[in-house]
């Protein structure tokens, strides 16, 4: 369980540390950034479905919503306004 916590730690660090960069530096060389107001929550929904009628495509749907939240859209908003 150690090993896997370090690499999800590790993982974590990687994906901060770039949004860190990224948005620092789109401050730097632009004077105005424009975000799109997104409702992540609605486009991550589950595709599942019902007993009665299933959803389709539900593992590529769930693939979707990883790199979606991996993405991290709130937190570069938050590092932008900062």
């Amino acid at each position: 369980m150690a090993q896997i916590a370090k690499l999800k730690t590790r993982e974590a660090n990687r994906r901060r540390n770039f949004t860190h960069q990224l948005t620092t530096d789109l401050a730097k060389k632009h004077g105005f950034v424009g975000i799109e107001d997104l409702r992540v929550t609605n486009m991550t929904a589950s595709a599942k479905g019902a007993a009665k009628q299933p959803g389709r495509n539900v593992r590529q749907k769930a693939g979707l919503n990883r790199s979606i939240l991996d993405n991290c859209p709130g937190e570069r908003r938050r590092q932008l306004e900062y």
